[in-house]
């Protein structure tokens, strides 16, 4: 009886390491947050603001409006830098006013 609930309980526990995540994301750009998606900046606020702070003091966006500096703005860009942004003007669009706001 004894070895029966320890083979259960190591199969749970087997079971249990192989579905566990360690919650980082892969690295994919020179950013402080790089791989992170719009909804996660949604839920990380304070992260958010770090991403967009790193993101417009190193030029991690492309500016459409200036194509001549395309390989330039390509070596610096990083698409966490764009779901950063995205996440911070979603929160602008949708942001509740407090009282005594106007």
């Amino acid at each position: 009886m004894k070895r029966s609930i320890l083979a259960v309980g190591m199969f749970i526990a087997l079971g249990l390491a192989a579905c566990g995540r360690n919650g980082s994301a892969p690295e994919t750009g020179p950013s402080p947050y790089p791989g992170r998606d719009k909804l996660w900046f949604d839920a990380h606020t304070r992260e958010r603001a770090a991403e967009v702070k790193w993101c417009n003091d190193n030029n991690g966006y492309v500016n459409p409006l200036q194509p001549s500096q395309r390989a330039d703005q390509a070596a610096a860009w990083d698409p966490s830098c764009d779901a950063a942004s995205d996440s911070w003007n979603a929160a602008m669009r949708s942001a509740k006013t407090g009282p005594g706001a106007f």
